[in-house]
């Protein structure tokens, strides 16, 4: 629930009604006072800051034409961007599993033993009261 009561359900559903509204009930034939589209992208892409856009919002919550074309731009881009982060979330885990088979599963030789030898015993120094024990 948010802070007016609705679900997150209801809130939804109100803004897909609304925006079905938009796409019907101020149609604009002659796209008299349109943006060009380039601007409707560079605001469904989130490119143009929203204090420049903020003068096209007034118009595209009364034209249905550039209401619809705006929708679509802003699905197109929704899209791609999914793509594009499901295409760098593939990317990582086949990294991740390349790595992973390349340092668990890789062919080893037998393992390599050394042996050393060291004797401190001339090199130690005698405590206790004698000089040299023997």
């Amino acid at each position: 629930m948010n802070a007016r009561g609705y679900s997150v359900r209801d809130e939804q559903r109100l803004l897909d009604a609304l925006g079905r509204g938009l796409l019907k009930e101020f149609p604009n034939p002659d796209r008299t006072g349109c943006p060009g589209s380039d601007v409707l992208k560079r605001i469904a892409s989130h490119e143009m800051p929203l204090a420049e856009a903020e003068k096209w919002l007034d118009h595209l919550t009364s034209c249905s034409p550039c209401y619809r074309e705006f929708s679509e731009l802003q699905a197109g881009y929704r899209h791609r961007r999914m793509q594009t982060i499901l295409a760098i979330a593939a990317s990582i885990l086949i990294v991740v599993g390349v790595a992973g088979w390349a340092l668990f599963f890789r062919q080893k030789g037998p393992p390599v033993v050394q042996t050393a030898a060291l004797d401190l015993r001339n090199s130690s120094v005698p405590r206790g009261g004698e000089l040299n024990p023997g």
